[in-house]
């Protein structure tokens, strides 16, 4: 029995709702007009997550990947499902009543999912699974699992994992905050005219109306903001331009990202690391800071010889607009 976790595919592309369920090809969106249709909708997902959860922690007798990984695996797809669509409308809906319902759904569906993760009974249940007689994915999955609870703490009292999955409940609703911040932002660049934009497509600008003085504003957090970087021919706009996208939620995030540093700071400590980076690594490919640290100063070393080269390429193809250039801008 083959189960593969699905977050990426959830998230952007489909709504599963168990793994023995058959294949939706709507949009994730179909229905959801109003946030009480969202809400309807997330809270469907999300009873079926408790259910299954419900369903692992009541097996009585032999632990099997049927009765226990089975039911454990569905409360992922379930709670993904919501946490995929959420964050879509959350970040990108134009109205703000389904932008605070998703946002809300997030955080029900967030503390199902660290109940899940931090859940004593859970580890137990996933750790008396003889998967002797599974195939190879299988016991890959669950040994998996076994060792992300672990680092999770699920092996520590039980007020020390009552504050991490507090703890990681604030870490999810300030990178919301975050998120939200960034969305918000209002920062803007005005060109005199419509003759500053000279390289940006036609229906981009067409968008834009002049204001009373031929003034034409664009907006760093939209479309207008790449568009700009990319095909604006003046560098005086891409650099404007540049500097408005590098501070788009500035300053309200200096606070957030603070908060976010102490959360995960006190997470890594608990955990019996130094740091949060210690602890993202331990998870990784790499399985270490040091080992990811070696990794990339390998690849720069060989890449640097191969830039330079490119570099000056970039430099000569910019003299071609800008005869006196000596260097290539973050902007160009």
């Amino acid at each position: 029995m083959k189960f593969l976790r699905l977050a990426f595919a959830v998230a952007v592309v489909s709504s599963l709702t168990a793994a023995t369920s058959s294949v939706d090809s709507s949009p994730f969106y179909a229905g959801l007009d109003t946030p009480e249709s969202f809400n309807k909708q997330a809270e469907l997902h999300l009873a079926k997550a408790r259910q299954a959860l419900d369903r692992l922690l009541a097996v009585k007798g032999r632990r099997t990947a049927e009765n226990t990984l089975r039911p454990y695996d569905d409360i992922f797809l379930e709670v993904e499902d919501v946490i995929g669509s959420g964050r879509v409308i959350a970040n990108l809906h134009p109205d703000d009543r389904m932008r605070k319902a998703a946002e809300a759904a997030l955080n029900r569906a967030e503390a199902i999912k660290t109940e899940r993760s931090t859940n004593r009974g859970v580890y137990d249940a996933l750790a008396a699974i003889d998967a002797s007689n599974e195939d190879a994915e299988t016991k890959y999955f669950l040994a998996r699992e076994l060792r992300t609870f672990r680092l999770d703490g699920v092996d520590k009292d039980e007020a020390t994992r009552a504050r991490l999955a507090q703890l990681r409940g604030d870490v999810e609703t300030a990178a919301r905050e975050f998120l939200r911040n960034i969305n918000n932002s209002q920062r803007t660049i005005t060109v005199a005219s419509a003759a500053d934009l000279d390289g940006l497509p036609p229906d981009l600008i067409a968008r834009h109306k002049p204001d009373a003085t031929g003034g034409i504003t664009l907006r760093a957090a939209d479309a207008d903001g790449p568009a700009v970087l990319a095909f604006a021919r003046s560098e005086d706009v891409r650099r404007r331009m540049y500097t408005e996208l590098a501070n788009v939620g500035y300053p309200e995030n200096l606070a957030v990202l603070d908060r976010m540093i102490a959360i995960r700071a006190e997470i890594a400590r608990l955990l019996g690391f130094g740091s949060w980076a210690e602890y993202d690594a331990a998870d990784t490919m790499a399985g270490s800071v040091k080992a990811e640290s070696d990794f990339i100063d390998h690849v720069v070393a060989a890449d640097r010889p191969k830039a330079a080269r490119e570099y000056e390429e970039l430099v000569r193809r910019k003299k071609q607009d800008v005869p006196d250039a000596t260097n290539i801008a973050a902007w160009d």
